[in-house]
């Protein structure tokens, strides 16, 4: 009799959830049995019988598993200097949320994220956003620059007119203390959108910010590497033409 290795896994899964919880292991086999890993660290309330304190347990299994998959995309410092890392970033720090949040990023001049803060929970329709508490908490952790992102839980990515509205209010509060806002990402499980990549920063960018950020678009790099070919392109021909006069 062969045991294949998601079998092996799963085993060894419900050890060491059973070791840390203290959920015991027949619970949690009865459980897999119609039900996934996922919905037992989502959902933990569809496990009948447990305790306050082990679902708390079952919590920080879900928070360290946050963090070890941010520690595996950056090395020492959470960098958002692209569309790539920003919306990772986001991507993981909404994971498993199941409730639309608003979350708040503070970074430094160097794209380095200083600390997320969800400011609201529920949409945006449902629970306003205040931009002058966002202000605050700009001026508080001394950001040089924040990001805006919130998670759309189950549904489309596109952003609505709420969620347009809130960045250009937002945008106009920080803009009074100088600080920009480099992007607004929105979360659908493990997919983003990008205001910046989607041509929308016009609703948040303003010519008042003298220091451009480190932050580049995808579509930035795109469009500075054709930039950067037609140029070489423009030589070429141009020492080309040099040397057929010569001759």
């Amino acid at each position: 009799y062969m045991k294949y290795q998601h079998e092996n896994d799963t085993n060894k899964f419900v050890e060491l959830f059973s070791e840390f919880t203290g959920i015991s292991k027949k619970k949690l086999i009865d459980f897999l049995k119609d039900n996934t890993v996922h919905n037992l660290l989502n959902h933990p309330f569809s496990l009948q019988g447990i305790t306050e304190k082990q679902r708390e347990k079952i919590e920080s299994l879900k928070i360290l598993n946050k963090l070890c998959r941010n520690f595996e995309i950056f090395k020492e410092k959470y960098a958002l200097v692209s569309t790539d890392t920003c919306g990772e970033y986001h991507v993981n720090l909404f994971k498993n949320k199941d409730k639309e949040s608003f979350v708040l990023t503070l970074a430094d001049s160097q794209n380095n994220v200083i600390k997320s803060i969800t400011v609201q929970q529920g949409t945006i329709n449902e629970s306003p956003v205040y931009p002058r508490e966002i202000v605050k908490l700009a001026l508080m952790y001394d950001a040089c620059q924040v990001f805006l992102a919130h998670n759309h839980p189950g549904g489309s990515l596109m952003p609505s007119n709420s969620d347009i509205e809130i960045t250009k209010r937002i945008s106009a509060a920080l803009r009074t203390v100088n600080i920009p806002v480099r992007d607004h990402i929105i979360v659908s499980d493990d997919k983003f959108y990008s205001f910046v990549e989607h041509g929308l920063s016009h609703h948040f960018v303003s010519s008042v910010f003298e220091k451009p950020s480190a932050y580049k678009s995808v579509r930035d790099k795109i469009s500075e590497a054709k930039k950067k070919a037609a140029k070489q392109d423009n030589a070429k021909n141009h020492n080309h033409k040099s040397i057929d006069k010569e001759r």
